[in-house]
């Protein structure tokens, strides 16, 4: 493993990268071509803080480092050889052309700027066909052209490659057009960070894109600029087989956080924990085909759920396509069990708007317990005693519980189930419900008789 500098401002490209007098000029170059020199498995790159390069061309960033050593890019202070300081520094393509920035290969990157002007619809990309993944540290992506059609682009669409993702640590994104944003073909971590507001701000954050999915994970990432009418974090309309999940990020204050028809069961989920523009620190919010869950701080049952100081419950709202075999799954309820070998009864209340009570076909609760003592395997059972041949037109149980807020015909139920545990454990419970295009609350606690 060895060590080579990259100084724009007088380094050669002929020269070996060795100490600073003879750093190389270019960062592609350094790493891929017939002047490459970290051409070895876990080689470091060091880049001046005078580096700025501004290339006419398209550029390959081609790491030959590997999975269990991949390539190191570190922007330093060349003030010290070996460097002890930390800095910053930048690449970026000009603009007269469909240049882009292209990622491959096993790296590390930390304090490198990445620009483009190019007028590729990829211009900073991640789509090679061999695996690939990348770590990026204080890092900024820039958009710099106003082309419609660019994309940070993240994954190949090639359904062959089983090993691509991204981890984002305190690195930032910018676009130059409203049609802009992120296409997601991988898995991306991106924790820390957020969206410049010194670009444009794009409509939707999270764009469609062709292949493959993946899971994209946001935690602490600073979101706010992502903001006004009309703008949204994800549109998920065209987006393929991909969970967002975003947890204790911070919103713009008027952002939608979906825009777009959910494709189908199978396709895009959106989940946000905790995250909102303002300081409350109970928010949620989970989007699919079936329908979506929410927070609720209005109607809410009395004396029931809350974070210590708000009263909450959760707000279930099915779409068009759910049914009694495709529902929608509430928030997963917890409640540790001590008991062993008695029968434990968990009850969940509901409320919502219709003189006609829901049946155990349209909502039900289901308990996952530990049901044999002689193995950690889950047991199931529910409240909705019915089968695809036979729905259930009985009425959950009616409740006389007290809510909060105003519904013009408040209908309270109760979904119960009693199980028989064999092991000390969790019990699990999930609300469902079947019945298309309607909403309900419930009280996402548990009384355990």
């Amino acid at each position: 493993m060895a060590t080579y500098r990259v100084r724009h401002t007088d380094g050669s490209n002929a020269d070996d990268g060795s100490t600073w007098p003879l750093a190389k000029a270019d960062l592609h170059t350094a790493t891929t071509g017939a002047l490459a020199v970290a051409t070895g498995a876990g080689d470091t790159i060091y880049c001046s803080q005078a580096h700025a390069q501004s290339t006419a061309a398209a550029i390959t960033l081609a790491a030959l480092g590997t999975a269990a050593n991949p390539t190191k890019i570190i922007a330093v202070n060349d003030g010290a050889d070996p460097p002890t300081a930390l800095s910053a520094c930048s690449v970026s393509t000009q603009s007269g052309g469909t240049y882009s920035i292209s990622f491959s290969g096993f790296a590390y990157y930390e304090g490198v700027t990445f620009t483009t002007a190019g007028t590729s619809n990829a211009p900073i990309q991640w789509n090679s066909t061999t695996p690939w993944y990348h770590v990026h540290k204080d890092c900024a992506f820039q958009v710099g052209t106003t082309n419609t059609g660019a994309r940070i682009s993240l994954g190949a669409s090639s359904i062959n490659i089983d090993d691509q993702g991204a981890e984002w640590y305190n690195c930032s994104v910018k676009f130059a057009a409203t049609a802009q944003g992120i296409a997601p073909r991988c898995n991306l971590l991106w924790v820390g960070g957020s969206v410049d507001g010194t670009g444009t701000i794009p409509t939707s954050l999270f764009l469609s894109q062709d292949g493959i999915g993946g899971v994209i994970t946001c935690i602490g990432v600073d979101f706010s600029n992502q903001t006004g009418t009309g703008k949204s974090l994800v549109n998920v309309a065209g987006i393929g087989r991909t969970d967002f999940r975003f947890r204790n990020c911070k919103l713009g204050a008027t952002v939608d956080i979906t825009t777009g028809s959910y494709a189908g069961p199978g396709g895009v989920t959106v989940e946000l924990i905790n995250c909102a523009s303002g300081d409350t620190n109970y928010t949620y919010y989970k989007g699919s085909y079936l329908g979506t869950i929410q927070h609720e701080t209005t109607i809410v049952k009395t004396s029931g759920a809350s974070d210590g100081t708000t009263p909450i419950s959760h707000k279930m709202t099915s779409g068009a396509g759910t049914t009694f075999s495709q529902s929608l799954e509430g928030v997963a309820i917890l409640v540790w069990n001590e008991t062993t070998g008695s029968n434990v009864t968990g009850t969940i209340e509901i409320i919502h708007d219709s003189v006609t009570a829901l049946t155990e076909s349209e909502v039900w609760v289901e308990v996952e317990y530990l049901g044999t003592s002689a193995s950690s395997k889950a047991s199931f059972t529910n409240d909705h005693n019915s089968t695809m041949l036979s729905l259930s037109a009985t009425a959950q149980t009616s409740s006389s519980v007290t809510w909060g807020g105003s519904l013009p015909n408040p209908n309270k139920q109760k979904l119960s189930v009693t199980v028989m545990p064999q092991k000390k454990g969790p019990l699990r419970f999930v609300v469902h419900l079947a019945k298309p295009n309607y909403s309900i609350y419930y009280s996402p606690d548990v009384v355990i008789t």
